[in-house]
């Protein structure tokens, strides 16, 4: 190439030619696009892609890289052009895109309706019939050009320091191939991250699941990378690393003949301690604000490490302020208790938090030894390498799959394998009384394994025969009955606990399950349509512990977002704040539209309640701990029981209260009347009998 084409130097309109006053320059201008007019796609793509014998070695790459078909082109573009069509790229105008699956900027036109010189011939050149032709020949895929009525999708992104894609397949109606061209600086390394890490699934799985990464393509410059779309075909954007360098690309896909893609599937995330039965705990708690313990010291030689006293700062164990708190979450349907812990027991827990995540994550657990271990795994729930796996037998597990979730969960308690399939089938009962299978409140006995029999639910059936499988072994903790963390865990899921909430939220619980975990650097999850607690009625508890205090920035992550499906605007957002207890309360689907297939089924925007924790970034000073329940609720349906319960719960309009007054004036007037009458025959009675 001999000439160069410069784009203007200011911001211009991105949809039409730019204004350019002087005649000389205005001349120059129309010669150089003249010449870039009678450019072919040969003059600007490398040689190398219309050569037959190199297309026949690309296609045998392309169909033998693993995980999923894919391939990756050096120096694809000319230099000098791409040099050009970068400088053309910065007059852009760039719109933020962030939410839970991603954070960079993007361009904000699609670059198909930007006219441009250089960005319009680059579009042409990529969609042209020369490189769709090869691309088909490559693939296998009859791919559309620019011409077909299915236009092509085309944009440029920025990733900066800390910016990211999370782990997702690109799969959309008429996306055959998906590409990025590279426009990155020359220098950019390991160290910066931003690569294009591509997942292993496992096609054994009922939905096709990402488990581990396999492969990780490091951004270079001219570097044209594309693979082909299908619901294998899970990848993502590794954070970007480097403080002072920008990831710039032009992505886009290439459109094809559809593709009928699998139902998908409706999972259910259990949590790590099995669901714990409520509903005996609550059912003997007082009407109203109950009488808190009183608020003395325990003398250390007597701790009772599951009262209140033990554990929750003074503040909460005061009735008028356990009122306020009620009223408070009445009218918000959240509420945040900050300093919950009393500051003894919390500065306990934040030591021995820290110190078993310095065993798990500690130096000698190298990057190697991490790789291998990954790497040795094929099954469903491997996970990504680019997460660090703890030592084994340390006290957390990375828990997965990527494209919804990546944490550590602590073992402090005994919790089930439910990986089994008979505890599977113990959690679809469990789903299956929520759905109305059984009229027993009792959803699930204690996590003891050596719980009575009587704690199994009355309603009996098929679902109390299901939960008697979670009688299984359990992975036991691994930590001692004296550690506080496992303490506060069990306290957590104590009767004490449960009527402090119900005092606080005035929901009835049937059944809490809880877990604890880290959200390390890297750490997330991701709001997700199917996933069933989105749907179901439910109290969020989730007491946050920041073991650095005062170090921890809005900027880092880890805070907790909920929304309304269907609806851009977020509902509640959560920041982390050490020693605090955060109560939310989700409304949800009716419990007998809970089961899967009618999940699906119903599904419409509006219906659930999207909630994901936010993606901590590299720059967070340390880890963020969530002891995290959540309760599920008794539903509001007429009492079957002895006695007036549930009347007072009734709401009339003044006209029926006046009503209801009136009609039981009269049926007491009535009753009198009678009385009266009985009385009056019974002394005549007696009268007659003395004569």
């Amino acid at each position: 190439m001999s000439k160069s084409v410069k784009a203007p130097v200011k911001r211009v309109k991105q949809t039409q030619e730019p204004e350019i006053d002087d005649e000389a320059a205005r001349k120059e201008y129309e010669e150089a696009k003249a010449w870039l007019a009678q450019q072919t796609p040969r003059d600007i793509v490398t040689a190398d892609f219309f050569d037959a014998a190199k297309l026949d070695l690309f296609k045998q790459q392309f169909a033998e890289n693993q995980p999923f078909p894919h391939l990756s082109i050096p120096n694809f573009v000319d230099d000098r052009f791409l040099k050009m069509v970068l400088e053309e790229l910065q007059t852009l105008d760039y719109v933020a895109k962030d939410n839970d699956l991603y954070s960079f900027t993007q361009s904000e036109l699609d670059l198909k309706a930007v006219k441009t010189n250089l960005i319009s011939k680059l579009r042409e050149v990529l969609y042209s019939p020369e490189v769709v032709q090869a691309l088909s020949h490559i693939s296998g895929i009859d791919l559309y050009t620019l011409d077909h009525e299915s236009k092509p999708d085309l944009f440029a992104a920025v990733y900066e320091d800390t910016s990211r894609l999370l782990c997702h397949d690109d799969e959309l109606e008429g996306r055959r191939i998906a590409f990025i061209l590279y426009l990155v600086p020359e220098d950019w390394s390991q160290e910066d991250g931003g690569h294009l890490d591509l997942f292993y699934q496992d096609s054994t799985c009922e939905t096709p699941t990402p488990s581990h990464r396999v492969k990780a393509l490091l951004p270079k410059w001219a570097t044209f990378n594309f693979f082909e779309v299908s619901e294998k075909s899970f990848h993502q954007v590794r954070e970007v690393l480097a403080a002072n360098k920008k990831r710039v690309s032009i992505g886009g896909w290439f459109h094809g003949p559809r593709l009928r893609r699998n139902p998908v599937h409706v999972e259910h995330l259990p949590l790590a301690l099995p669901p714990v039965d409520m509903s005996k705990s609550l059912s003997y708690a007082p009407e109203g604000v109950p009488v808190m313990e009183p608020a003395v010291e325990v003398p250390k030689d007597s701790e009772d490490v599951t009262s209140l006293d033990f554990w929750i700062n003074r503040t909460y164990r005061r009735p008028p302020n356990v009122k306020q708190a009620a009223e408070k979450f009445g009218e918000d349907s959240s509420i945040e208790l900050n300093s919950f812990l009393r500051v003894d027991r919390y500065k306990e827990l934040c030591a021995e938090l820290l110190a078993l995540e310095r065993d798990a994550f500690s130096q000698s657990n190298d990057a190697e030894s991490k790789m291998e271990l990954a790497e040795s795994k094929t099954g469903c729930d491997d996970l990504s390498t680019s997460h660090p796996q703890a030592k084994p037998g340390s006290a957390f597990t990375l828990v997965g799959p990527p494209n919804l979730r990546t944490y550590y969960r602590c073992h402090a308690s005994d919790s089930t394998d439910y990986t089994s399939d008979s505890v599977k089938s113990a959690v679809e009962a469990v789903l299956a009384i929520h759905s109305g299978e059984s009229k027993s409140s009792t959803c699930v006995a204690s996590g003891d394994t050596t719980a009575e029999d009587d704690a199994l639910p009355a309603g009996g059936g098929l679902a109390a025969a299901k939960m008697k499988e979670l009688r299984l072994p359990s992975t036991p903790s691994l930590l001692p009955p004296t550690s506080r963390v496992r303490q506060f865990q069990a306290f957590l899921r104590s009767p004490q606990f449960f009527k402090f909430i119900q005092s606080v939220t005035s929901c009835t619980p049937l059944t809490s399950s809880s877990e604890l975990r880290l959200y390390r650097d890297g750490c997330y999850t991701l709001s997700h349509d199917f996933d069933l607690e989105n749907w179901a009625e439910g109290l969020d508890v989730i007491f946050t512990l920041v073991p650095v205090e005062g170090k921890w920035r809005t900027d880092h992550g880890g805070s907790r977002h909920y929304l309304k499906e269907g609806e851009d605007e977020e509902l509640l957002t959560v920041f982390p704040s050490g020693n605090s207890l955060c109560l939310v309360y989700r409304n949800g689907l009716p419990p007998e539209q809970l089961a899967p297939a009618k999940v699906v089924k119903a599904k419409a925007p509006g219906k659930g309640i999207l909630q994901f924790t936010r993606f901590v970034n590299h720059n967070a000073p340390c880890g963020l701990f969530h002891f995290h329940n959540i309760m599920r609720l008794a539903p509001d349906s007429d009492d079957d029981g002895d006695g007036d319960e549930g009347e007072d719960e009734v709401e009339y309009k003044p006209a029926e209260v006046s009503a209801a007054q009136d009609a039981k004036k009269k049926k007491a007037a009535a009753l009198a009347a009678v009385k009266k009458k009985a009385a009056a025959a019974a002394a005549a009675a007696k009268a007659k009998k003395g004569k």
